[in-house]
């Protein structure tokens, strides 16, 4: 196993740092509050910019995320993650394959790869994805079109997943407690991070909310 697949597996609270739901905030700020706090892992997500306003931007935030040994994945854009380097890729049902994607980045890099029900699954399992997002499980603002999973379909999906699956949409610190003795979860937070107040703060009082979460407690004490 990879160091970043390791990386990976224990990665519990996922940010998505996305430009649009951060607003005026700066997003290199942003994101080492974000670290302080103890996020394991980033996914940098921007709809809006260029693609070279998106690379420059997009640098300085993975320098930001090696220093401190957390993933860093670009949102959709396999050519950005090529050229900054950076650990991999999410993409969705809407962009490129994963096939696509893994012959842009080559095999050493994580690809996951966003789905909404077991036929995604299955799809995806005959490629070389290294993780999935599930969701949304609650709805969300921030693709309001795509109704909720909620939390049945969620455990069906785990069940039926044999690689790192990320719960995504409308995850809150408030919400957690919801997943109570799920197991092998993890976490993929948006806005109830990059909106926070104390960004710092709001990150601790979530990886100290998974302690109810089953099978993640000892990874929430290092």
């Amino acid at each position: 196993m990879t160091s970043k697949k390791k990386l990976l597996k224990n990665a519990r609270v996922y940010l998505i740092l996305d430009r649009e739901v951060a607003g005026k905030r700066k997003m290199n700020v942003l994101l080492r509050e974000a670290i302080r706090g103890g996020i394991d892992m980033v996914q940098y997500r921007d709809k809006t910019s260029s693609c070279k306003d998106m690379i420059q931007e997009a640098r300085k935030l993975l320098k930001i995320a090696r220093k401190h040994s957390i993933l860093f994945v670009i949102n959709d854009n396999c050519e950005v993650a090529k050229s900054i380097d950076a650990d991999g890729v999410h993409i969705g049902q809407d962009d490129v394959s994963p096939a696509v994607a893994r012959a842009i980045l080559g095999t050493k890099k994580i690809i996951g790869y966003s789905c909404h029900n077991l036929k995604d699954l299955k799809s995806a399992q005959k490629d070389t994805v290294d993780y999935y997002g599930f969701g949304p499980v609650f709805a969300t603002k921030t693709k309001p079109q795509v109704h909720a999973k909620g939390k049945k379909r969620l455990q069906e999906f785990l069940k039926n997943a044999k690689k790192p699956v990320f719960a995504i949409g409308g995850i809150t610190e408030k919400n957690l407690i919801q997943f109570e003795n799920i197991k092998n979860i993890q976490f993929a937070i948006c806005r109830d991070i990059c909106r926070a107040k104390n960004i710092q703060e709001k990150v601790k009082k979530i990886k100290d909310g998974l302690t109810h979460v089953s099978g993640i407690k000892e990874s929430c004490k290092k």
